[in-house]
């Protein structure tokens, strides 16, 4: 059985007898009883609930993640041996640089304002850090042009459903980049782009006002915004902030009781953790700070985790089992019964 960081609760073989005992239905279980499970509270709402149980009685709405996003369901450098300081600056998307003087790593102070400090390296350690490098981040670009034409790309998609794409970078990110964005954003609902609440992507620069104590990225004035930190550091951070960032505008989605029931879910239920920035640890330690990290990570969760998420609520007691498969059919209902494997 896969292992978690988890905020308590740590013993799975426990919460397995007790969940055989109380025969509690198993998450798959209860995703197909999404028509029966939700309770409507007005009847717009019930309209909602209707379309959605509709939909998933057609086509079961079950959405394969693309093969690089799954990659979040893993533990990072997983079978992979790495110094822990090199994994400690990939992590924080470092980059290394040689001047006449010998070889440098340039360690971000801030993810926001873009200041670096560059501190000295031997040969031996670029080596290394480069190796590990070259797997994580997103390559340099060598054909402007077919960035541009990713670029055009994911914009006319965006733009098609009510969203701006910016870029504020210097040059242009490497196709790969907006190719992967556009392989991620496919798999959303169209109507979680272009409400009031998310009009604009973009892509590159630093944060600015109240925004620029963020480290990587940030939401605000209907702005999903990946600093540049995220676009010139490894692909998983970015995978993830993404989905985190767009979950902010789907905070503003969702109904007040539902939002009151999430709260109240929020206190009671054991978090899970991805393993990207800092690790797992620090995503739980996020989540306990405010609502609207715990929906906006949560988010990402149900987009990415998969059969990690239910083995991991598996894992649980019983009661919160039954929690947080109640949080999960929330997401499906605003995710217009999606279920992503």
């Amino acid at each position: 059985m896969q292992k978690f960081a988890i905020e308590k609760y740590p013993n799975p073989q426990r919460a397995n007898e007790e969940n055989k005992r109380l025969r509690a239905k198993p998450l798959v279980e209860l995703f197909r009883g999404i028509g029966r499970r939700i309770m409507p509270q007005s009847q717009q709402e019930a309209g909602v609930v209707q379309a959605v149980a509709q939909s998933v009685k057609e086509n079961g709405k079950r959405v394969e993640i693309p093969s690089q996003l799954a990659q979040l369901q893993r533990p990072w450098f997983e079978g992979r041996k790495v110094d822990d300081e090199i994994e400690k600056r990939i992590r924080f998307g470092s980059r290394i640089f040689y001047s006449g003087s010998g070889w440098y790593i340039c360690k971000w102070r801030s993810g926001a304002d873009g200041t670096i400090e560059a501190i000295p390296i031997d040969e031996r350690t670029a080596q290394r850090f480069a190796e590990v490098a070259r797997d994580e981040y997103f390559p340099d670009v060598k054909d402007k042009e077919t960035a541009k034409r990713a670029c055009e790309k994911l914009s006319s998609f965006l733009s098609e459903r009510g969203v701006e794409l910016k870029t504020s970078y210097v040059g242009i990110p490497h196709e790969e980049l907006f190719e992967l964005t556009l392989s991620i954003l496919k798999i959303l609902p169209d109507h979680h782009f272009g409400h009031e609440h998310f009009k604009v992507l973009k892509l590159g620069g630093w944060g600015s006002g109240n925004y620029k104590s963020s480290l990587c990225s940030a939401y605000y004035d209907s702005i999903v915004h990946l600093f540049t930190f995220a676009i010139d550091g490894p692909r998983r951070n970015y995978m993830a902030l993404l989905l985190h960032e767009i979950g902010h505008s789907f905070v503003n989605l969702i109904n007040e009781a539902d939002l009151e029931r999430l709260g109240e879910l929020h206190r009671k239920i054991p978090k899970i953790g991805v393993d990207y920035l800092y690790g797992e640890r620090s995503r739980i330690n996020r989540q306990q700070d405010a609502l609207n990290e715990f929906i906006a990570e949560n988010y990402m969760h149900y987009v990415t985790q998969g059969k990690r998420l239910s083995n991991f609520i598996c894992s649980l007691e019983p009661q919160h089992q039954e929690m947080w498969n109640e949080l999960l059919l929330v997401y499906q209902k605003y995710f217009g019964g999606r279920i992503y494997i």
